[in-house]
């Protein structure tokens, strides 16, 4: 862990309101480490976030900072045309300038750090446990969808490259199985034989975008619920954060990801593979949420291929839990041998359970437009 002080120099790099207290570790986040620190200003405590940018994951981090202001001016400038109450409220978080304009400082190590307004009253779900949680952050989504349907997707970088390439992830499989660095091969028979068994998604998902029929859009990408910010005291959706990911991509991959975080009763993490059940209600709850903001901006296909998305992200995130798994867990960070196999055969139950309400879940969605 950072000292302190060394955390307290960065600080003075930007321009902040006020003498900062000393930054204190914050949050569970696995890519990007968090610091929460206050500075006194206008007689009272406004709080702030740093963060150390994760260059491993985000190799050029200058990039991701380049997306989150774009957007963020995009959004800024869309609500100054609109009336007072729709000016109201976040929907993103705001970064805090350097002091050499920039909004992120380059250390003396080459870490790159950024400050990010501290939305107050809010509150972080890692699991839903009601369907209006599903409704709320949805709706966040689909919102944040439809304020950059403006912005001219080609202007946005590339943050990691084939992140949400399902044909990609066939190929890393591949490569690993043939491998066999770990000699786990054997050991995963059954689930890659399960996996490559899924290869017409692939291609019917390389059809769809070869005939161009989903639309390019600005996407989140990494859809889950704790990427949202709800009230503390409504519950109500404040603000859409982790903004790294964001991306060109399709709406597939927004509402594929909520799909597959949302819709199980149980994490990607349980281990037994009997309790994974079908959440109708929520499914409903989240389909109606996200469509309530987007679903006019959406066309025909789009709306027709939403759970389809479901599927291919699920199969995505098998496949590449499994490809971890092959390689001696070498992406993904583990506490117990087999983990990774243990989250591929979780992944793909969850398929195995979309597929089978598939028909039910297309015929909820066209009901609602």
């Amino acid at each position: 862990m950072e000292k302190q002080w060394i955390l307290h120099d960065i600080l003075k790099k930007f321009r902040l309101p006020g003498p900062a207290t000393l930054p204190a570790p914050y949050g569970n986040g696995l890519v990007n480490r968090s610091y929460v620190f206050s500075c006194r200003t206008s007689g009272r405590d406004e709080r702030f976030l740093l963060q150390e940018i994760n260059t491993c994951v985000f190799r050029e981090p200058v990039r991701v900072i380049d997306n989150i202001l774009m957007i963020s001016r995009h959004i800024e400038n869309r609500r100054n045309r609109k009336d007072s109450r729709e000016r109201n409220g976040y929907l993103i978080p705001e970064l805090v300038q350097a002091a050499d304009g920039n909004y992120y400082i380059q250390d003396d190590k080459n870490r790159y750090w950024r400050i990010y307004r501290f939305v107050e009253h809010s509150r972080v779900l890692n699991e839903i446990t009601h369907p209006d949680q599903a409704f709320e952050a949805a709706a966040m989504f689909g919102k944040f969808l439809r304020e950059l349907a403006g912005l001219d997707p080609q202007l946005i970088h590339v943050t990691i490259p084939g992140f949400h390439d399902l044909s990609l992830r066939f190929a890393q499989l591949e490569q690993a199985l043939k491998r066999d660095p770990s000699g786990r091969k054997t050991s995963c028979r059954k689930e890659t034989e399960k996996a490559m068994a899924c290869r017409n998604l692939e291609k019917e998902f390389i059809s769809l975008v070869h005939e161009g029929r989903l639309t390019l859009r600005i996407t989140h990408n990494d859809t889950k619920i704790n990427n949202v910010l709800l009230d503390e005291h409504t519950g109500r959706g404040l603000c859409v954060i982790d903004l790294d990911t964001v991306m060109p991509s399709t709406v597939l991959s927004d509402f594929g990801d909520m799909m597959r975080t949302f819709v199980p009763s149980a994490s990607e993490e349980e281990a037994d593979t009997g309790k994974i059940m079908f959440r109708l209600p929520v499914f409903e709850s989240m389909a109606g949420g996200f469509l309530s903001e987007c679903g006019k901006l959406l066309t025909s296909a789009e709306k027709e291929y939403l759970v389809f998305g479901g599927k291919i992200m699920t199969l995505m995130q098998a496949i590449r839990f499994l490809t971890d798994y092959l390689n001696g867990d070498i992406y993904y960070t583990t506490e117990r041998p087999g983990q990774n196999l243990q989250r591929a055969r979780n992944q793909l139950k969850v398929l195995e359970l979309f597929t089978e309400q598939e028909q039910v879940m297309q015929n909820l969605i066209r009901s609602m437009l």
